[in-house]
């Protein structure tokens, strides 16, 4: 076995150019065509075999494609899956799908093979339609939800068209619908129409670099108010590292990989091989496997040769200035050749990239600067965060005291709201509350405010900060474990319509900000930290807290190091309406959703927004 530095290989096969759609973006061209024969396929894994020992893979990614690949029919697609099986090699197999032609038999196959189903999106219907012309999404969204109800649902690509210009609103609202109705996160995928096959020469359909880069910016916007809502690729990959800061290099698609030229191959139904899917289409073929083994074709073509060095000659030629270069590395090569330029070209894409990523990495700043401004620090004792090495700023968080000492004078606390700018959190038990009124003009003007987190007893400590104008922040998640949710429910009631009722609610009257617009909806824990957004400074020794206090000091410090490894954690909640509204601060974070109470509470005040949104609109609309 000879060594190659190779280990892993993705096979785009295309078995079929038939079609059962009529989709204007569609770079491959007629729908018209063949499929291969069994004999033909045969021969693919064969010499799949060869490279797989000659080269030492030990992962194989292979993707049916097309043309539509369940036009080869179940029982085409069983035997290849089983015929692939036998390969000596880790096998993923995954499926491109328009999804119009579907059926059982189809899913049962592929659901026995663990095919991964991919798909296309275009809630608009202009540019995706069936093969009479007509638009295509109802039939699609009918199938897809058919098959979400069985097995993970299927990621989509939307293509923007100049058609899409201006709507990524109504692209990302439809998609967010579709993770509702399925009850499943959407992943959605952006990608610019290529001018290929029917696309090209579309003048009604091609867009410009700047266009399809003002489309971006307006969809990565939507998608940051919208409490990220949904997986986004590659726009979420791309917030990960310039928005939060993520250090671990971007999982992105082979566009922006730079390794193309070693990790792709390309086998259409007439057997010819190209460095990939796209390549396939753009009829670059490295030659027949009738006339040479796939080993021979791929090693004695000049594209292979000349692909993995063009990586280093973009990063020191034409990207040298770009700061951006390892977020994309130049993009896709056959885009390049696409544009009248050559291989080792960057393609024409990066004006559009590059204006995404300026306003990322601004809004990146604004980030690093916001939590370089908000540290928290959480001690047991207050003198502890006026003591050596303290320089002030930020806001101090006071656990629980068994003895209620945390809001004594003596311990501090007067000299921590005499500080300029000083907001302190202070977590109390409920029969504590009763000494709050020594305190209360700061608890009125909220440099002071109370964190409730025991059943027993909530509704006398609330109404006692209710007559003081405090703010009082709530353990929701906590509070509806330990059975609270009737208590939770009235106290929303009465902060709502009750109209003499003067304390702040936390976290409803936040929730109820963003539902009505006046606060952008950021995503948050159960105490209103920013995952990735604040710097927490914890002074305290775990072991010499009494329970209730580390229990606390669990839920403020349960934070994951990223807001994107946050929401992973937190699944359920992709595809969850009221998003917006809680920003997940109410899912435990180990896969479940928050419970129908608290999904309740919530979705009362997204209608008391509603409400008052249109109470504003009568307000100001002309007599």
């Amino acid at each position: 076995m000879s060594h190659h530095p190779e280990r892993g290989l993705t096979v785009i096969f295309k078995g079929t150019s038939r079609c059962d759609a009529g989709c204007r973006y569609c770079s491959v061209g007629s729908r018209a065509g063949g499929t291969i024969s069994w004999e033909d396929f045969e021969l693919v894994v064969s010499q799949l075999r060869a490279l797989i020992q000659q080269r030492g893979i030990t992962r194989l990614e292979f993707t049916f494609h097309g043309g539509e690949p369940t036009l080869l029919g179940a029982g085409f697609l069983d035997r290849a899956c089983c015929a692939l099986a036998q390969l000596p090699v880790r096998l993923g197999l995954s499926l491109q799908s328009n999804l119009l032609s579907w059926n059982d038999e189809l899913w049962e196959v592929l659901a026995t093979h663990g095919v991964c189903v991919g798909t296309s999106f275009d809630p608009l219907g202009s540019s995706r339609l069936d093969a009479q012309g007509a638009p295509a999404h109802d039939r699609w969204r009918e199938n897809y939800l058919r098959l979400a109800a069985q097995a993970d649902a299927p990621g989509a690509i939307f293509v923007v068209t100049r058609d899409a210009l201006g709507r990524a609103d109504e692209v990302l609202s439809a998609a967010a619908e579709m993770s509702s109705d399925a009850g499943r996160p959407f992943g959605l995928q952006i990608n610019p129409i290529y001018p290929q096959g029917r696309a090209k020469g579309d003048a009604e359909a091609l867009i410009t670099p700047e266009e399809f880069g003002g489309f971006l910016i307006d969809a990565w916007e939507l998608w940051e108010r919208r409490g990220r809502d949904l997986r986004l690729t590659p726009i979420q990959q791309f917030a990960a590292r310039l928005v939060d800061g993520t250090r671990q290099p971007a999982s992105l698609s082979c566009s922006f990989g730079g390794q193309c030229g070693t990790s792709h191959v390309g086998i259409d139904h007439e057997l010819n091989v190209a460095g990939c899917g796209r390549r396939l289409d753009s009829g670059a073929f490295l030659g027949n496997l009738r006339d040479g083994s796939l080993t021979t074709l791929m090693e004695d073509s000049q594209e292979r040769r000349v692909l993995p060095g063009r990586d280093s000659a973009l990063r020191d030629g034409a990207c040298r200035e770009c700061r951006f270069f390892d977020l994309c590395h130049g993009g896709c090569p056959d885009d390049a050749v696409l544009a009248g330029g050559g291989l080792l070209d960057a393609f024409p894409w990066c004006a559009s990239y590059h204006a995404l990523f300026e306003v990322m990495e601004r809004r990146g700043r604004e980030v690093r600067e916001k939590t370089a401004g908000r540290t928290v620090r959480v001690v047991s004792d207050p003198a502890v965060a006026l003591g050596r090495g303290s320089t002030g700023g930020g806001e101090t968080w006071l656990l629980p005291h068994p003895d209620g000492l945390n809001l004594g004078f003596e311990g501090g606390l007067t000299r921590l709201l005499s500080r300029r700018g000083e907001r302190v959190l202070a977590f109390v038990h409920n029969r504590h509350t009763r000494v709050a009124s020594l305190w209360e003009r700061p608890l009125r003007d909220g440099r002071l405010q109370l964190a409730l987190f025991e059943l027993d007893g909530l509704e006398e400590a609330m109404s006692l900060l209710e007559k003081l104008g405090a703010t009082i922040w709530l353990d929701v998640p906590g509070l509806v474990e330990q059975g609270g949710a009737t208590v939770l429910a009235r106290a929303l009631e009465r902060f709502m319509h009750e109209p003499s009722w003067r304390a702040q609610i936390m976290p409803f009257a936040g929730m109820l900000e963003a539902g009505f617009g006046e606060e952008s909806p950021r995503i948050r824990s159960r105490w209103g930290l920013e995952p990735g957004a604040v710097e927490l400074d914890v002074r305290v020794q775990e072991q010499h807290l009494e329970p209730s206090a580390r229990a606390v000091l669990q839920t403020i410090t349960g934070l994951d190091p990223s807001l994107a490894e946050w929401l992973d954690r937190r699944a359920p909640c992709r595809s969850c309406t009221l998003l917006s509204l809680c920003g997940a601060s109410l899912a435990p974070g180990d896969g479940r959703a928050c419970s129908p109470a608290e999904r309740a509470m919530v979705g009362r005040l997204d209608h008391a927004a509603g409400e008052l949104r249109l109470t504003l609109e009568q307000a100001r609309a002309p007599a």
